[in-house]
């Protein structure tokens, strides 16, 4: 990926160091540790290795507090990275496994964390999870995106509105609520009272995607009354 050209100068005659502005979009970067390596040759480069190992550890105590929140014991081996895509940044691409390393590095600091951050995090670990707990692949992009509305309460994407709505309405006995435990404990994604508090939304979420993976009609009936209502409330104004 090609960031534009830079100049280095020098931050210090009598000090011996150099300062180079990065782009905008690295900022959240800042006090990153990172491995300065010179390639040499014709066309010498200085190569930065920014040390992401917080960022992986954060997806990886995520992963298995979610696991145990669902009661996943086929996940007790650990976070399988390698089935994941990771980038540095978030994309673009909607329901499938992947994570963004800036991400993570949100999540490895101190709270309150990101709750966008922590959705998206939540969602492309859930994509992988839904796999692992034999829910339909038709039904893994719906599975992730109730996890993380569950969990943070936000709808990341329009196209999601719709199971997020029927997921709320289905918890409604429990008197969960999406989203309120996380705010509740000051956005503290790895306290272990919030996780205590998910366990029985999160399980209950995962009983009705198995009941659906097996009888695909009932989501979409659920799916027909959604869509009723809302054109019944939009005739109404």
């Amino acid at each position: 990926m090609d960031l534009g050209v830079r100049s280095i100068r020098s931050s210090g005659a009598g000090s011996g160091s150099v300062e180079i502005t990065l782009p905008a979009a690295l900022r959240p970067l800042l006090g990153v540790p990172c491995r300065v390596s010179l390639r040499d040759g014709h066309r010498p480069e200085i190569v930065l290795t920014p040390d992401f190992r917080p960022a992986i550890s954060a997806f990886a105590d995520l992963w298995a507090k979610l696991s145990v929140a669902f009661g996943a014991e086929c996940c007790s081996g650990g976070l399988p990275i390698g089935e994941f895509g990771v980038s540095l940044g978030q994309t673009k691409e909607q329901g499938a496994a992947s994570l963004a390393l800036l991400d993570g590095l949100a999540l490895a600091g101190a709270p309150p964390h990101d709750p966008a951050a922590f959705a998206r995090v939540t969602a492309g670990l859930a994509t992988r999870l839904a796999l692992a707990l034999e829910i339909d692949p038709d039904f893994a992009r719906e599975f992730a995106a109730a996890t993380a509305y569950v969990v943070t309460g936000i709808v990341h994407s329009t196209s999601c509105r719709e199971i997020c709505d029927i997921v709320a309405v289905l918890l409604r006995p429990m008197r969960a609520e999406a989203g309120s435990a996380f705010a509740r404990l000051g956005e503290d994604a790895t306290s272990p009272a919030l996780w205590r508090e998910l366990a029985g939304p999160l399980q209950a979420v995962r009983a009705h995607f198995l009941a659906w993976s097996r009888d695909p009609i009932e989501r979409h009936t659920l799916g027909a009354a959604w869509r009723r209502g809302l054109s019944l409330e939009l005739k109404e104004h």
